[in-house]
């Protein structure tokens, strides 16, 4: 046992129930106990782990974490009353303040839909996604993520291959995913490695490097947005958005193409960088820079490459709001960037107001106080 495991027995009468290994079949948790991830956890293909509404897991070290392997499922149906929470040993034992990150791995979920650097294996373990000998199901489905948050989580393993609060790779369209949250993660708050699947409902507070970041390929739609950066490792290198395609000379085959909607972004520095070919939708996106430490951090960035034929970055709806509370006039990192934002329709600078965007409901994120 771990310190804070004798912590937990003494503020907690539940019964610890400890997941280590391979799950191999069908499991269904119930939200009486309280779940220990020790370690790497890997449901396995074929394998569905059920996770009714309610139901506490922690991680007991770092480097534990929830892997949902390519052909496995989790259903993971909180409600608004009785989410699921993924969280830490340390926040468990009451012993964080709330802006704690990194404190043990996080959810990952693997898949077999498209993603553009074909079959590859997760940066953070030996879990292969994406196509199949080739075939990829856009369709794939690893199941459903509902009223789920993910708190304090975000350890790097090893140097440069970091787990993130949620992590997506090659997660198909199938999969339902609405309204999850990831809070304190020392990493990404989410990432997405390819796949189709869409998300409804999102927030991602106080991770450390980008609250969003999609790559290789990612298509599909992120709305009902709400993603505040409190600590970061970096005003340049950590950002709000952090979108790529495949290299910085080609969109690759699918090209990424993100749509962002009715989106809240608040940022410290560079808010968003869109680089390596990768295409853009904004509708109905608000982006503040709140702070920075460094005025002159200019709130967008788009890499030189920006005018692939199959990844472009485009407006639609109301369009996109940029406003730098620092400093009004660091809004573009160049004037390439700026010409290509102005020659969009809908782009409003320096102005938070206009676009008027009813902010995601929050009330139901364990923790959360207006």
């Amino acid at each position: 046992m771990t310190q804070f495991d004798w912590v937990l027995q003494e503020v907690n009468s539940m019964t610890t129930v400890i997941l280590t290994g391979d799950i191999s079949a069908d499991m269904s948790l119930s939200a009486d106990n309280l779940y220990a991830i020790n370690g790497e956890v890997n449901v396995l293909e074929g394998a569905t782990l059920t996770i009714p509404a309610g139901t506490t897991l922690y991680g007991v070290t770092g480097s534990s974490y929830l892997a949902i392997n390519r052909g496995a499922k989790i259903m993971a149906e909180g409600t608004a009353v009785d989410p699921i929470v993924f969280t830490s040993a340390q926040d468990i034992a009451g012993l964080n303040s709330g802006i704690e990150q990194g404190q043990w791995g996080g959810v990952t979920i693997l898949g077999k839909a498209s993603a553009n650097k074909g079959e590859r294996t997760y940066e953070a373990g030996t879990q292969k996604y994406g196509p199949v000998n080739g075939v990829a199901d856009d369709a794939d489905n690893s199941g459903v993520l509902k009223y789920v948050a993910v708190k304090y989580s975000g350890y790097e393993v090893e140097k440069d291959k970091e787990l993130n609060g949620i992590s997506l790779a090659a997660v198909g369209s199938g999969t339902v995913i609405e309204n999850i949250a990831s809070i304190g993660s020392a990493d990404d708050g989410i990432e997405l490695w390819g796949g189709t699947v869409s998300i409804n409902g999102l927030y991602v507070y106080n991770a450390g490097d980008d609250s969003i970041d999609t790559d290789q390929g990612y298509r599909g739609t992120i709305q009902n947005v709400y993603a505040e950066q409190i600590v970061i490792d970096d005003e340049i290198g950590s950002r709000v958005i952090e979108a790529d395609g495949k290299d910085a000379t080609t969109a690759g085959t699918p090209a990424s193409l993100v749509t962002m909607k009715d989106a809240i972004l608040k940022a410290k520095g560079r808010a968003i960088r869109l680089r390596e070919g990768t295409g853009y939708v904004f509708d109905n996106v608000q982006v503040t820079v709140e702070s920075a430490v460094d005025s002159s951090v200019a709130a967008v960035r788009i890499s030189d490459n920006i005018t692939f034929t199959e990844a472009n970055i485009s407006t639609a709806g109301a369009g996109i709001a940029i406003k730098n509370k620092v400093d009004a006039t660091a809004l573009y990192k160049d004037a390439d960037t700026e010409t290509y934002f102005n020659g969009l329709s809908n782009v409003l600078v320096n102005d938070d107001t206009t676009l008027n965007i009813t902010e995601y409901d929050r009330s139901w994120i364990p923790g959360w106080t207006e």
